[in-house]
């Protein structure tokens, strides 16, 4: 089954419309005081509501992907259109437009598919940072969240009347999805950088709203990468790992954590306070089993704690390094990526007597990179009336 270009098209349109609203600073605003406790001083965002991101697909890529025999559909609320290329509702979003800073949501996604596989990518998010990049859900796994596209811009933003439009922003496979996709397609043909297309996105800006004093996460997760050198070293010793109760196996190796809205609050200025989740790492040998459940991270702290067991007591089990994380906090979304992740001299203890492997971990020892993604409960009025934001 071979994809012409009006099919290939489809695959990218929604995708480098996001990215257009990742880039340039547009215009500044000032906070004002809301039912969450913002900060009259706190940086103003944009609160965007409505539109949809449309794209064409990069010439080269449609012959790709057609001579890989790759079909590709819109699905959910993605709407195919008559000139070839696909359109994605925006549901909502939050950009600090002097910055640029922030993320904008959207609704509907593809599915790439051959007569033997398939891959399908959904709910796509834009998160502007120093490093803007796209994120998506991958086969319907809601705790995973993987950078699928890096993003720059070409065209010039405009504001005209509430309205934002971002032109001209270049959709770039990151190595990652590269390595993903031809893993499910059976192929090398998918390299990182590979260009797949430019995007225009059109929404509307519905109010400004200052950052609130406290962000109150939901619906989200950490999803944890291991260190290779340390995932050699484990199965060298003979140590399986994988997740336990609510964790998640995600794509490339990850395990993905849920993040329990219940008593998951961080000050948005300081990041003080903590974030909860659920489930587990499970590590195990022919005889012998450490579970480490409940993790919490304390990001002002620079610590993740957990339960040693089911009832066991707590511990700081990982020290955390966020010289390389990138942040994005808004008044509906926080997100930080690229944190490192080490061991503390108590956990590393705790592993050699467990195992019997006097020496083996020690105290600073990477264990992997986390990233940490979740909405934001939040309420703002619009068109008059009451909104719970939640995802």
């Amino acid at each position: 089954m071979t994809m012409d270009l009006r099919a290939a098209r489809h695959l990218i349109a929604p995708l480098v419309a996001l990215a257009l609203l990742v880039v340039a600073p547009l215009a500044s605003a000032h906070g004002k005081k809301d039912r969450d406790g913002a900060n009259p001083a706190a940086a103003a965002f944009s609160l965007l509501r409505g539109g949809a991101t449309t794209l064409t697909l990069d010439p080269q890529a449609a012959a790709a992907l057609a001579d890989l025999k790759v079909e590709v559909t819109a699905v959910g609320g993605a709407r195919a259109n008559d000139d070839g290329t696909i359109s994605f509702p925006i549901p909502r979003g939050a950009l600090d437009l002097s910055g640029p800073a922030g993320q904008i949501e959207h609704r509907g996604g593809l599915e790439l598919s051959t007569d033997t596989a398939s891959l399908r990518l959904t709910r796509f998010d834009v998160n502007v940072d120093a490093s803007p990049d796209l994120t998506a859900i991958v086969d319907h796994n809601r705790l995973d969240r993987p950078e699928v596209f890096d993003l720059t811009i070409t065209g010039t933003p405009s504001v005209s009347k509430g309205a934002l439009t971002i032109p001209g922003v270049e959709l770039r496979l990151t190595d990652a999805a590269a390595a993903h996709l031809n893993d499910v397609f059976g192929t090398s043909a998918f390299t990182g950088g590979l260009l797949l297309g430019t995007a225009e996105t059109s929404t509307r800006i519905v109010r400004e709203r200052a950052l609130p004093a406290k962000l109150r996460l939901r619906r989200g997760a950490t999803t944890v990468a291991l260190d290779p050198e340390l995932a050699k070293k484990l199965d060298g010793a003979g140590v399986a790992v994988a997740p336990v109760g609510a964790a998640r196996p995600a794509v490339l190796g990850r395990i993905a954590f849920p993040i329990r809205s219940r008593g998951s609050k961080l000050a948005s200025d300081t990041l003080a306070g903590r974030i909860r989740h659920g489930g587990g790492l499970g590590l195990a040998t022919t005889d012998t089993t450490v579970e480490l459940r409940r993790f919490t991270i304390r990001p002002a702290d620079g610590v993740l704690g957990g339960k040693l067991g089911r009832r066991g007591p707590r511990a700081e089990l990982f020290s955390l390094d966020l010289s390389a994380a990138e942040t994005i906090v808004t008044p509906t979304a926080f997100r930080a990526s690229g944190v490192g992740l080490a061991l503390t001299a108590g956990a590393a203890s705790a592993l050699n007597d467990a195992f019997g492997l006097p020496g083996a971990f020690a105290e600073g020892e990477v264990v992997g990179t986390a990233t940490v993604d979740s909405a934001v409960r939040s309420r703002y009025r619009h068109g008059g009336r009451h909104h719970k934001r939640h995802r």
